[in-house]
This record gives structure tokens, C-alpha cells and sequence, in this order.
């Protein structure tokens, strides 16, 4: 005798039951995989606009499309800069330390977290978000988050922290030659703020 037993229509019961399962799902019914398509065009078309949008030289219409782009590329992390290189390279050197007082007089100086080698490259994420952090207009609402999260972390290492300031620290690159390759280093206070307890 066989094992499976036959339904009214002919086909084995099983064969019915998995049919029924597949079109609840939606997996085999041609609306869910269209649907499916239309999002994987969308998003590719999308994110090959901002990156053009992104890619463009500078000019009036390229400000105006950064404008709904730029929190695109954000999220996706395919914002990209390439002022290091000619014609136009940087012209400064800049970082973002956290300085914390805590309640015993002591200061704390918490710098972008980063690394060297191998986590160098887990780390670069960190390096793109203190130069977002270093612009003085662009990087505003980032601060006072920023500011919260290492208040965070020094908490969680013991401390007790009072005062949180985040600084810019910015050295003006000089062209090659005989002099210095750079100026020193010029503190400038972003953000400073009580810690609420």
C-alpha cells in the first residue's frame, strides 16, 4: 500500500499541500517576484543617480542635487571624497578629540577610535565620521550624539564624567620644500556641554 493517498482532483495529497503552501508564501506567484524586481530597480537606479549626482563637477545644479542625495549616500556609506588627490588636495590635517572633566578634577582625552594594520580598515568608518564631526557647519547635528556616546563609554570604563567638549584639532599642510611639512596644531572648541547625571 503506498504512502501517500490520493485526493479527489488525482494528484497525491502532498503534492496539493505544497502547492497551496507556495502560493500563500507568495514565493512562486509571479506578483511576489515582480514586486521583488520593481525594489532591486528602484534601489539600484536610485543609488547609480547619487553616485553620479556625486561624481559631477562642481557646479550650481551639483549643489542643488546633493541636496536629497547627500543623506543617500550617508546611509549607504557611498560618500566619498577625493580631495587628497591633485589638482585641489586638502590643505589641512584635521581630528576631533573628546576632552572630559570628571567629577574627581581629572580630564580624559578620547580621540576618534581608530587603529593600525589589519584595524586600520575595520576602523576607517570612525576616520569618516570625524571628518563629518570636523565640519563646523555640516557636522552639527552630529555633535551632541557624538558627545553622548563617549560620556557613555567613559562610564562604562569608571569614570565620572562632569563636562564633555568635542575640539578640533587642525594644522594647515604647507607645499613640499625645505620648511616644516606642516603648521602646528590650532584647538578649536565644536561643542561643549554638562553631563546630565
Amino acid at each position: 500500500m503506498s504512502e501517500e493517498t490520493t485526493v479527489r482532483d488525482g494528484s497525491p495529497s502532498g503534492s496539493a499541500d505544497r502547492r497551496r503552501g507556495d502560493e500563500r508564501d507568495g514565493a512562486a506567484s509571479p506578483a511576489g517576484c515582480g514586486r521583488r524586481r520593481v525594489l532591486v530597480t528602484v534601489f539600484l537606479l536610485v543609488t547609480l543617480a547619487a553616485v553620479f549626482v556625486q561624481t559631477m563637477p562642481a557646479s550650481v545644479i551639483k549643489s542643488g542635487l546633493m541636496v536629497p542625495a547627500r543623506p543617500y549616500l550617508n546611509l549607504t556609506g557611498l560618500d566619498q571624497g577625493w580631495s587628497i588627490f591633485s589638482p585641489d588636495p586638502r590643505q589641512q590635517t584635521v581630528y576631533v578629540l573628546a576632552r572630559l572633566e570628571r567629577s574627581d578634577g581629572s580630564v580624559a582625552v578620547r580621540p576618534i577610535p581608530g587603529g593600525t594594520g589589519l584595524s586600520a580598515y575595520r576602523n576607517y568608518r570612525w576616520q569618516k565620521y570625524g571628518e563629518s564631526l570636523s565640519d563646523p557647519t555640516g557636522g552639527r547635528r552630529l555633535w551632541r550624539p557624538y558627545a553622548a556616546w563617549v560620556v557613555d563609554q567613559d562610564r562604562l570604563e569608571g569614570g565620572d564624567p562632569v563636562r564633555v567638549t568635542l575640539v578640533r584639532r587642525a594644522s594647515d599642510n604647507l607645499p613640499p620644500g625645505r620648511q616644516p611639512d606642516a603648521l602646528p596644531f590650532v584647538d578649536q572648541e565644536l561643542y561643549t556641554a554638562p553631563v546630565a547625571r
